[in-house]
């Protein structure tokens, strides 16, 4: 796994993120951006569209795009297709990530934070460590593909820790809104606190499809997560009880959403779904049981169950590519760059 360190303006860092990533970015653009011809200029206005939203709401991310194209050696329209590509395809959007999250509150080592990412085979190779020292904003740490300003999971210079997963899209969708892992990038940017995230969340609706959050902060035990959608925000916090998400919502509020239910198999994969529900039900068991520390959790994100297995390796076409546990009281995150049953390295912000 490549790792890249940026600093300066967000042009600066994006011109860094270019330079450094310029084949792994051609790569990433030739895998997801690749629409039939017909339906490529509709694909193309998209973008444009939430293109004019970020200008105006966050112009930073707009930069910073900008800066790896040119970095790159790459058109623009490119660079900002790939970043928006899973809003702008429509009604159908790819799922964003297909992901485990986990929250053990007021632990030993204060509460913790855990996740996987689960992509296909082809995307392994396009996750990137990035450590990012902003001339505007918080310090941080965190993994996402090349050439994008998403953000997959990380911890910043507050001990802010977050850990996303994807969900489907689900009622209206807001032409005002930032698709999700732009979203999640900025909250690690602009956010010291979790109050301060659950703000930004509410004044920032999102585009398409939702999205969890599931975080924790130093000064306070508690896991909160929160299920975020276009139409709907809803927030829940844990003093006691482990948090366990996947890719399908759990919380009244979301259920109570009209839900696209032939989204995951018009994308051909139509077990997408029954996995997501199997590794929340493995999960959740398997919470219950093991130790509430590092090591505990690492053995939860290397699971092989034969029904719900948190480290996938190819059920569903879906490969996990990152494990990784965020210690918001130590400003560390403890990562397996690749399977979760591989060895694990730590980093601190």
């Amino acid at each position: 796994m490549q790792h890249v360190e940026l600093s300066g303006t967000v042009f600066e860092m994006g011109l860094q993120h270019g330079r450094r990533l310029a084949g792994l970015i051609a790569q990433v653009i030739e895998r997801t951006c690749q629409f039939p011809e017909k339906t490529l200029p509709a694909v193309r206005g998209a973008s444009r569209d939430i293109e004019k939203t970020l200008s105006a709401r966050h112009p930073n991310l707009v930069e910073e795009m900008r800066g790896i194209a040119e970095g790159a050696d790459l058109p623009y329209e490119d660079i900002l297709l790939l970043n928006v590509a899973y809003d702008a395809q429509g009604a159908v959007p790819d799922p964003p990530l297909r992901c485990t999250a986990i929250g053990l509150p007021d632990t030993a080592e204060g509460p913790l934070v855990a996740k996987t990412d689960d992509v296909a085979i082809e995307e392994r190779d396009f996750e990137v460590f990035f450590r990012v020292q902003p001339r505007d904003g918080h310090a941080f740490i965190y993994y996402a593909f090349g050439g994008t300003v998403w953000n997959h999971g990380g911890i910043n210079d507050s001990g802010l820790a977050l850990a996303m997963t994807g969900l489907g899209p689900a009622g209206e969708r807001d032409p005002r809104g930032i698709p999700s892992l732009l979203f999640l990038r900025q909250v690690l940017l602009r956010c010291a606190t979790v109050e301060e995230a659950l703000a930004f969340a509410r004044a920032n609706p999102l585009r398409s499809s939702g999205c969890t959050m599931t975080m924790a902060e130093p000064t306070s035990g508690d896991i909160t997560v929160v299920e975020k959608y276009p139409a709907v925000q809803t927030v829940h916090r844990s003093s006691r009880e482990p948090t366990v998400h996947t890719n399908h919502p759990q919380y009244e509020e979301t259920l109570a959403l009209p839900h696209d239910e032939l989204w995951a198999s018009r994308l051909g994969i139509p077990d997408l779904m029954p996995n997501s529900l199997a590794r929340q039900e493995n999960a959740a068991r398997l919470v219950k049981k093991i130790p509430w520390t590092i090591e505990g959790l690492q053995q939860l994100l290397g699971n092989h169950a034969q029904s719900g297995a948190v480290c996938q390796h190819g059920r569903a076409g879906l490969h996990t590519s990152i494990a990784m546990i965020m210690v918001p009281q130590q400003r560390a995150m403890i990562a397996a760059e690749g399977y979760g049953c591989g060895p694990y390295v730590e980093y601190r912000v």
